[in-house]
């Protein structure tokens, strides 16, 4: 492991002074919602002789996201390579940028963030009941402009964007497996008329180590003056560049395209 940036560790002593400067920097908690319902990760441990140990981490290949989260929360950035095998038994070398809150930290965290966790709310549980928090996850609404910055990063993780000048595909995608949850989702999209989906549709299926199966659902966004639309509102909110320059080199085709008819 690399570290690229270091920040000093979290304790008791320096908590109450690092939620201070949080809390001043008027933090975008819709958007790293998306960011932890998509590829964030929320984990608990039960120690056995010392304190439970709890930590929200943030781990990708691209570096941009990891790196603003790392500056904005003010945590260590490190990088790492090792070796993985995917669901099909191929083996390969995972590379990834990393970032981490531990205990007081991942615990304030996760409050800020709880309202945006659609997907992985069962993940939330032991941080909640550590700080006595009672909330119903799909209870509170939200605003135009929280949907916009969570359906931006959550298609950043989450998602496919294709890129028109080098393939015909042109349908963005946002992929789970909770059907419901994209149904949400579709709803709430529609309602502010940032985005039109088509139902979702199983995509993949996945068999546990149990026997079980699991579905694996698709929503595609709808064609047309749509995905112009959605491109042009997601784009200010956009963390990760390597999808960010799709969406430029899209918006570009489209405008050239618009012109040549």
């Amino acid at each position: 492991m690399t570290v690229i940036k270091k920040y000093p560790r979290g304790n008791d002593n320096n908590f109450d002074e690092w939620v201070k400067k949080i809390k001043a920097k008027n933090v975008n908690w819709a958007l790293w919602g998306g960011w932890f319902d998509s590829d964030g990760s929320f984990s608990f441990r039960r120690g056995i002789k010392g304190e439970d140990q709890y930590y929200v981490k943030l781990s990708l290949k691209d570096r941009d996201p990891v790196e603003l989260f790392s500056k904005t929360f003010e945590t260590s950035l490190t990088y790492n390579e090792y070796r993985t095998t995917t669901p099909n038994g191929q083996q390969y070398t995972a590379k990834t940028y990393n970032s981490i809150l531990r205990g007081k930290r991942s615990l304030w965290f996760v409050d800020q963030i709880k309202k945006y966790i659609l997907q992985k709310t069962i993940w939330l549980k032991p941080f909640l009941e550590k700080s006595n928090i009672q909330y119903q996850s799909y209870s509170e609404s939200w605003t135009r402009e929280e949907w916009v910055c969570y359906i931006t990063t959550l298609l950043e993780g989450d998602g496919t964007i294709y890129d028109r000048t080098i393939t015909s595909k042109k349908y963005p995608a946002i992929f789970s497996n909770k059907n419901y949850f994209l149904n949400h989702v579709i709803k709430e999209l529609k309602k502010f008329n940032i985005a039109h989906f088509n139902d979702p549709i199983i995509t993949s299926v996945c068999t546990r180590k149990d026997g079980t199966k699991s579905n694996g659902y698709t929503i595609r966004l709808k064609g047309g003056k749509n995905i112009k639309n959605f491109y042009e509102t997601i784009l200010p909110f956009m963390t990760m560049d390597r999808k960010k320059q799709k969406v430029i080199n899209n918006l570009k085709w489209m405008n050239r395209s618009n012109e040549m008819e």
